[in-house]
């Protein structure tokens, strides 16, 4: 679910996020993210993005292609998430 919800704040911009920005997206906590993107991060959903701001992430190439589907889609049906 929290990632989720992590997943659905990165695909709702065009530009990476910070760790404060995902807090402010969210509503999760820190350690919470953190574990978030980890997990996101070692399926290849997520990655870690060149500019700025420092140490911000963005949906991977993977990640588009699979929100594309149906599963994907429905991955993202997370309440309380503004796009």
């Amino acid at each position: 679910m929290n990632e989720g919800r992590v997943l659905a704040s990165l695909n709702a911009g065009t530009t990476p996020l910070s760790l404060r920005g995902l807090e402010m997206k969210t509503q999760l906590s820190t350690q919470v993210i953190r574990r978030s993107l980890a997990t996101l991060i070692r399926s290849g959903l997520v990655e870690q993005a060149d500019g700025p701001p420092q140490r911000s992430w963005q949906l991977s190439a993977r990640a588009r292609r699979w929100l594309d589907t149906a599963i994907g889609r429905a991955a993202l049906d997370v309440p309380a998430i503004s796009r």
